[in-house]
């Protein structure tokens, strides 16, 4: 009998993943845990990981986040070292978060979900897709230049790879009205798994 069924949410940058882990919060999934809020508590004066951090950047001081955003998007090397301190770390506190719930839905919205094969956590996996285009317009309105995020958009899977490996695609391509219908006809998909798990 499963009592569990961990949802693995990605989406390129941009794309709205987030907004569809809030709605399918709202419809119903007992906890949404965030691989980038996770990654951001690495950054605390608190964590172990913060040392490392500081020596990779040469920085004896308080961190810039926007400025090693810059750094590591634009080599390769500092972001792999990078990621090689914080993915472990993320794991760790994912597989933690998970350990606490036994029973319901829960959400692991992961921007690198396939690339780093954290879909192996979960028992079904969702992209959510909007198309270049509208990516764009919406970053770019977030503050966001094309080249910062052409550089982000270059270290992930292209939206079509994502596509093909999640078992639901929620297009991210018109209202919120329309995105929310979407995501409730893939929870009700996602309820009827779960059910037939629970006989």
């Amino acid at each position: 009998m499963k009592r569990r069924l961990v949802v693995g949410l990605t989406g390129s940058f941009g794309s709205g993943k987030t907004t569809v882990g809030k709605i399918l919060k709202k419809l119903g999934a007992k906890k949404v845990i965030g691989a980038d809020q996770l990654a951001h508590e690495a950054f605390s004066p608190a964590n172990g990981c913060l040392r490392k951090i500081k020596s990779l950047f040469k920085n004896e001081g308080p961190l810039n986040r926007k400025k090693i955003a810059q750094e590591i998007f634009s080599n390769t090397q500092k972001r792999k070292a990078l990621e090689a301190i914080i993915h472990p770390y993320v794991r760790r506190r994912m597989m933690n978060e998970l350990g606490k719930i036994k029973r319901g839905v829960v959400i692991l919205e992961i921007p690198l979900l396939f690339e780093v094969e954290f879909d192996r956590l979960c028992d079904v996996t969702i992209t959510v897709s909007a198309g270049r285009s509208n990516m764009m317009k919406r970053l770019i309105r977030s503050g966001f230049s094309r080249n910062e995020i052409n550089a982000r958009l270059k270290t992930q899977f292209s939206e079509s790879k994502k596509m093909k490996k999640a078992d639901f695609i929620i297009a991210n391509k018109g209202s919120e009205k329309l995105l929310k219908q979407k995501t409730e006809w893939v929870w009700q998909k996602l309820m009827s798994q779960f059910d037939r798990n629970e006989n």
